[in-house]
């Protein structure tokens, strides 16, 4: 018994990872954020790109323009898309735990719930009312906090793989941002 509780013990120790290791485990975790942050950060992309078409007026299918601002405000949304859900529990390897990705990710979850959301709902409002200074006025300053948010990650995400020697995984969020806002 004692020494099947060895064996056991020995197998459960801690051990360290090899620099292999953590450069996989980094790269499959931000690889997965990368993919749930991005099932709301290109609807939103829509979203801004159809609100501009409508106010440029290239396109006057509001109710298409709406109903895009729409499921973008539900696809942001845990109960609406279960890689959301699973950006606002996922914990990163315990490999690369240390690297701060954890609150990284907190933050592009919150980039996408409920911020996101917000800014998805005000276009959708700005399409029945155009030019509402409130409501344009806060959907620009919800862009500059997604933004800010959106860049901060990034960049945690980027000192981790600096600090492994990996190349780093771009989210994309660049494009959500309040200069890309026509009005």
């Amino acid at each position: 018994v004692v020494v099947v509780l060895g064996l056991v013990g020995f197998v459960d120790w801690p051990h360290r990872a090899t620099p292999g290791q953590l450069r996989a485990d980094y790269a499959q975790y931000a690889t997965q954020v990368r993919g749930d942050v991005q099932s709301c950060s290109v609807e939103v992309e829509e979203t801004l790109s159809a609100y501009n078409q409508i106010t440029a007026g290239v396109v006057r299918d509001r109710q298409t323009a709406e109903a895009i601002a729409s499921q973008a405000a539900l696809d942001c949304t845990p109960m609406g898309n279960s890689r959301i859900d699973d950006l606002g529990t996922l914990q990163p390897p315990s490999s690369v735990a240390n690297y701060g990705l954890g609150a990284a990710t907190q933050q592009l979850y919150e980039w996408c719930f409920p911020t996101a959301v917000d800014v998805a709902q005000d276009i959708e409002h700005l399409m029945s009312s155009p030019g509402d200074p409130a409501t344009l006025a806060d959907v620009k300053a919800r862009l500059t906090q997604i933004s800010a948010a959106g860049a901060n990650a990034q960049a945690a995400f980027n000192r981790a793989a600096g600090t492994l020697a990996t190349p780093p995984v771009d989210f994309g969020l660049d494009q959500v941002r309040p200069s890309v806002l026509v009005g």
